[in-house]
């Protein structure tokens, strides 16, 4: 996306925001005439003050003063406007990136790794303000108090009008643009490589335990150390452009000074201008540089708002793999009757070759159906297909015999439920923790499936119950402790079809028996679709399936 569609899309966020945005304007425009009005009166009171007129010079001193409160006064005013319109679009597009990440889970996330996404939605977030709050009003401003000030040169002398326009084109256009080039390139490399070391940090943070016993740990910190050292050196590259266009523009604006000097010496001393106007037009161009400088230097401070605003588009922009359908236009799931997967084919956008294949079974209340197969056979696939997470390609998915995509999706939600193979736990308490899944649900509910899924003697060690805080994901916890709170998660959450991932991988043969016997204590009219390469949960099953080369072959 070229820089000048990028802006005019991010200028779409802030339609609302208008009105503040041009009291910034107005502001910022009279604040930054003031100092140069300021200039010429205190250049003026000096003039005066040595020819002897010191009335007038009273005057035009006392004049400079309240200027130059003028000047604070709306410096404040515009500051304020532009901070209050870029914060309100930051809030705006952080709870929009939000909840479009939501919409992408879990399908499309995989893509997109976790540091990439807390990089997104919070440091390239920020730096967007620099585009709303230090980038449209001083362009406004620049460009009116450019004209203004070569409007009030030309009066004093064609010449000298001439002179500030090309002063104020080569500072504030030809050479920002120079620079803009490859400090974008640069830029944009930063900001990957930010997203990048945030996700090795998690990954490996995530991982330390794993890393630690596979003695793996000393390649991740080198993994890390070289992610930060791709940051280093394309931060380094950006800030050296930094510093070279801040020389060359300190020397571009002393010589455009000197040259609008030397010329208003010339007509000076050539009787086209008299002193007092030479000297008003000399100090008023000197001091009307201030806001096209700062333009100027957006030829490399933006470039990171640009880079970070490509980043988040690009987010955006990433469609969900299925389009939710709104409670008002699918059906209703009001009691769960079946779901049936009829002679299904699919494969991932990515792959060349289907990962299931003329895939049939269907699911009613009260069966406990288990898939069994060798990683990557297509089991999880199949569950992700039958809860929407993707389309089939062909065939069909139906939820009391009505299509799967015409069913609404928080209905088809509240239908089912899943115990994936990873648990998240958050840091609170395990109450909070359950309570995911139930928000409404009573402290005795809790302690029903806490006994449900043998964790009461966990509970009963910790001095606060389940009032227990967990942090750094459940660090505490076994694997096996883990999988029995996502499946007390299912069982809380009332869902008629409960499709789990590998529920026993992480419990011995003793906790794997108890579970799957709470499993069937607990089932009544609930359907269970159990994917496992333990032979345990088949033993419970009324239908038992193969999965392999995505096919689907029934054992019993």
């Amino acid at each position: 996306m070229k820089s000048t569609q990028l802006m005019r899309r991010m200028t779409t966020f802030m339609k609302h925001l208008m009105p503040i945005e041009l009291q910034a304007i107005v502001n910022g425009t009279l604040g930054y005439l003031a100092v140069p009005a300021l200039v010429v009166c205190a250049t003026m009171a000096m003039f005066n003050l040595w020819v002897g007129n010191t009335t007038n010079a009273i005057i035009l001193a006392v004049s400079a003063l309240m200027f130059a409160l003028v000047r604070g006064i709306f410096a404040f005013l515009e500051q304020y406007c532009n901070h209050l319109m870029a914060f309100t679009v930051l809030r705006d597009m952080r709870n929009l990136l939000f909840k479009h990440v939501q919409a992408l889970a879990p399908a499309r996330l995989a893509e997109h790794g976790r540091g990439k996404l807390v990089s997104a939605l919070t440091e390239d977030i920020e730096l967007l303000e620099i585009f709303y709050a230090h980038t449209l009003s001083p362009l406004a401003i620049a460009v009116v108090t450019g004209v203004v000030q070569v409007i009030a040169a030309a009066i004093i002398h064609p010449l000298l009008g001439v002179c500030a326009l090309i002063a104020y084109v080569l500072l504030g256009v030809v050479e920002p643009l120079i620079i803009a080039h490859p400090t974008s390139r640069w830029a944009m490399a930063e900001r990957e490589a930010q997203g990048s070391v945030y996700s090795q940090l998690l990954e490996s943070l995530d991982a330390q335990r794993s890393l630690t016993f596979a003695s793996s740990d000393r390649a991740a910190a080198q993994t890390v150390d070289t992610n930060n050292e791709k940051l280093l050196h394309s931060r380094a590259k950006r800030y050296a452009l930094a510093g070279y266009n801040k020389m060359i523009l300190d020397i571009l604006s002393l010589i455009c000074v000197a040259g609008f000097g030397a010329v208003t010496v010339y007509l000076y001393g050539t009787n086209f201008v008299e002193a007092p106007f030479a000297l008003i037009a000399f100090a008023a161009f000197a001091s009307s540089l201030v806001p096209i400088q700062a333009i100027a230097r957006l030829g490399t401070g933006l470039q990171p708002t640009m880079a970070a605003a490509r980043r988040v588009f690009d987010l955006l922009d990433t469609a969900p793999a299925v389009q939710d359908i709104a409670d008002d236009k699918g059906a209703q799931i009001d009691s769960f009757t079946s779901e049936k997967v009829d002679s299904i084919s699919f494969s991932y956008d990515d792959a060349s070759e289907s990962v299931l294949s003329n895939v049939s079974v269907s699911v009613q209340p009260g069966d406990m159906r288990v898939i069994q197969g060798e990683n990557g056979s297509g089991k999880s696939t199949l569950i992700n297909l039958m809860m929407r997470f993707y389309d089939v390609d062909s065939g069909e998915i139906s939820v009391n015999d009505v299509n799967i995509r015409e069913v609404a999706t928080s209905s088809l939600r509240h239908t089912q439920a899943l115990v994936s193979q990873q648990t998240h736990i958050f840091s609170s308490s395990l109450a909070d923790n359950l309570r995911v899944a139930q928000p409404q649900a009573s402290d005795e509910q809790l302690r029903s499936v806490i006994e449900a899924v043998q964790l009461d003697e966990l509970v009963g060690s910790w001095a606060d119950g389940m009032n227990h805080v967990l942090v750094r994901n459940g660090v505490e916890l076994s694997d096996g402790q883990r999988q029995r709170i996502a499946v007390a998660r299912a069982f809380l959450s009332d869902a008629p079809l409960i499709f789990l991932d590998e529920p026993t991988a992480n419990m011995d043969a003793l906790l794997e028996a108890q579970l799957m016997r709470t499993l069937a204590a607990q089932q009544a009219d609930r359907a269970y679709v159990i994917i496992s390469h333990r032979p345990a949960p088949a033993a419970f099953a009324n239908h038992v399936y193969d999965m392999a080369h995505g096919e689907l072959t029934a054992r019993l």
